[in-house]
């Protein structure tokens, strides 16, 4: 798996204020797609080793969609997003002129356009004149695997009164066995950058190495499972050490996009071979990711008023493990007889 990266000028231009893309006017987050245009993605495959680390934010209204992308593609002539599944082309339905890395784009999508996004069934080309008919490609997913979150003083045990900044990125992979983390800071005299299993306002044990600790940092772990859990209950930590504050002068707790609300009631019930999970929460927009038997997933969100629910059909007879994981890293499980 490729590392992700966020080039330092990137968050320069954004202000390390990522998470704040796709709010509306009332502060409510929208939804976060995370993808990784490479060579071999585009149909048919090309030979390039270019690659580009995407974010895209659909704001909760889902009228705006924004757009950032670092790329090492030379020769740029612009990027385009096309409808059209994995492996499939389609008819290009936005245009971004220029597209030098970094990219910074707006798209004001349509309805049957979000409908797409949500569906997986658009993906973005970047072109360039070695390549007129496009270098590397990314399907643009929902980053419902992806954690991204900001490092700083007041989260330290005990906290630094320091002004020093830090952004990173972490995204599982699809057997959630490895975790690839892109951070960049600007912590003057870095002197190490790992990660700790410790909840939030507590201090743990150093668990991974990300090795060379300037800016950018960039490291993939081999994710053990007991970590993985740890992961998901938001018990994992970044922290970046200087000479100054050698027990840590930045530190972030990796966590997605949203907050938790020990505030909710959720059930899950099988009749007649249909199987229908729900969940109240009182909080607003949250991603929800719908599991049954761990295998068979839906993506849903909460409505206005905090309600989700999914429902099977012809589910077989017997016990089934059904779990809903809340956009922090909460998940909830329960273990359902259908008959």
């Amino acid at each position: 798996m490729k590392a992700l990266r966020v080039a330092p000028c990137l968050l320069g231009v954004i202000g390390l204020s990522l998470p704040a893309w796709g709010q509306d006017g009332n502060g409510v987050p929208g939804r976060m797609f995370v993808f990784q245009p490479t060579g071999d993605q585009m149909v048919p495959p090309t030979d390039s080793g270019a690659v580009a680390n995407c974010f895209g934010t659909l704001d909760a209204r889902e009228k705006r969609f924004e757009l950032g992308c670092t790329h090492n593609v030379d020769d740029v002539t612009y990027a385009r997003i096309h409808r059209g599944g994995k492996g499939e082309t389609g008819r290009a339905v936005f245009t971004i002129n220029g597209a030098a890395s970094p990219i910074r784009a707006e798209w004001r999508p349509t309805r049957r356009q979000v409908a797409d996004l949500y569906a997986g069934n658009l993906y973005l080309v970047i072109r360039s004149g070695s390549f007129p008919k496009g270098e590397i490609r990314g399907q643009i997913v929902e980053g419902m695997s992806a954690y991204h979150f900001i490092l700083d003083g007041e989260q330290v045990v005990p906290s630094t009164p320091v002004q020093s900044q830090g952004f990173c990125v972490g995204r599982v992979d699809a057997a959630e066995t490895q975790l690839a983390f892109s951070c960049t800071h600007d912590v003057a005299s870095p002197t190490a950058a790992r990660v700790h299993a410790g909840m939030p306002g507590q201090n743990g044990p150093e668990v991974f190495d990300l090795g060379a600790p300037g800016d950018p940092i960039e490291a993939v772990w081999d994710l053990p499972a007991e970590q993985l859990a740890t992961l998901r209950d938001l018990g994992l930590y970044v922290n970046v050490s200087s000479a100054a504050y050698p027990d840590g002068e930045i530190r972030g707790q990796v966590v997605h996009h949203g907050k938790c609300s020990s505030r909710e009631t959720s059930r899950a019930k099988c009749n007649n071979g249909r199987l229908k999970t729900k969940v109240f929460k009182y909080s607003w927009f949250d991603p929800l990711d719908f599991c049954y038997d761990m295998a068979n997933c839906i993506t849903e969100r909460t409505d206005g008023g905090g309600r989700a629910e999914v429902k099977w059909k012809n589910v077989p007879d017997g016990d089934h493990l059904v779990t809903t994981h809340y956009s922090c890293g909460e998940t909830k499980y329960f273990l359902v007889s259908c008959q």
